[in-house]
């Protein structure tokens, strides 16, 4: 009994091993997925999806629809029809307005924008218990952010093709688009009027789509996989994937790097702290030493969890003049 206990022993750990490798490849082949519907969007469209509209756009100018000027949801629900789930998309009705609509919202979680190391997440709603299926995957915001000392949030080495939009807007994190992935628009609140921001192509990226980041898994503590509350007190995955503009859908590289689900933290709220902070903001996943990402050529990569925010911001950035070497991540 004591021979089989300890051979059980040594086995299990490998069993592990060999299953965490294949959820480890099953979520590169999702991301690659993933990265072939925007690639199948951008021919469609000659411009790559938007993470949609802010929502304080359509609060202030109620009769903005779709076709005055780009698409109002996020990147992942644009690219449905590539990916093989119109179904899922025309469930948001034939009404062109911002928000989705309850059967969207409350539909089932589409596998392919869920990491499977992570398993299923969802977002419970206090006030009746409802349910919210949530992404693992973010496109790139912005340059090297400095959470809560650099009020532009843009590191001045990493402003390159950043989008400033005159008279500003609703924080300036929001017009700072050096990736791929931009935004459709922003409700200005200084000029009392809405900014369309101009759609991204590959004639915006000077790098070359094989150097530039198109989507990555984000931070996800573990202790917050389902996140109990009022969506909007949980807005790094308000509303999922659907959700337009929100830290949910896009992310930028903290000052802390690449961030393992397990590292301990005392508040997720306490945003001073920059652990906590990462979480929310930054990039992250759970599987042992890796972060999965894919590039704008559709190529798909394990970056190393000890990857350098300099490598993440010029990985990230589509032109700002820098080649890299795919074995620096």
């Amino acid at each position: 009994i004591a021979i089989i206990g300890i051979l059980i022993g040594m086995l299990l750990p490998a069993v592990q091993q060999v299953r965490e490798a294949a959820r480890r490849t099953t979520c590169l082949n999702q991301l690659r997925q993933i990265g072939l519907g925007s690639l199948n969007y951008e021919s469609a469209n000659g411009v790559f999806p938007t993470t949609g509209m802010d929502g304080k756009a359509v609060e202030n100018v109620p009769d903005w629809r779709e076709d005055d000027g780009g698409p109002l949801l996020s990147s992942f629900f644009q690219i449905l029809p590539f990916v093989e789930q119109q179904n899922l998309a025309n469930l948001r009705g034939p009404e062109p307005s911002l928000w989705p609509g309850l059967a969207l919202l409350s539909t089932d979680r589409v596998p392919l924008f869920g990491c499977p190391t992570r398993g299923e997440r969802v977002q419970i709603d206090s006030r009746d218990g409802s349910t919210r299926p949530l992404n693992d995957y973010v496109s790139y915001m912005s340059g090297w952010v400095e959470f809560g000392d650099n009020p532009d949030w843009v590191d001045p080495a990493y402003d390159g093709g950043v989008q400033n939009v005159p008279g500003g807007s609703r924080g300036s994190d929001e017009v700072s688009w050096t990736g791929l992935i931009g935004k459709t628009g922003n409700f200005s609140e200084a000029t009392d009027t809405l900014v369309r921001f101009s759609r991204i192509g590959f004639g915006q990226t000077s790098d070359g789509s094989s150097n530039t980041m198109l989507f990555a898994e984000k931070a996800v503590s573990a202790t917050m996989y389902n996140p109990d509350g009022l969506p909007w007190e949980h807005f790094w995955d308000e509303e999922g994937y659907h959700r337009p503009g929100s830290w949910s859908i896009r992310r930028a590289p903290m000052l802390n790097g690449l961030i393992s689900d397990n590292t301990p933290v005392d508040d997720i709220g306490n945003f001073g702290d920059p652990v906590a902070a990462a979480f929310v903001f930054g990039f992250g996943s759970a599987h042992p030493g890796t972060v999965n990402t894919v590039l704008g050529d559709g190529s798909t990569h394990a970056m190393n969890i000890g990857t350098s925010v300099d490598v993440l911001s010029q990985l990230g950035n589509r032109s700002d003049g820098f080649v890299l070497n795919h074995d620096d991540f």
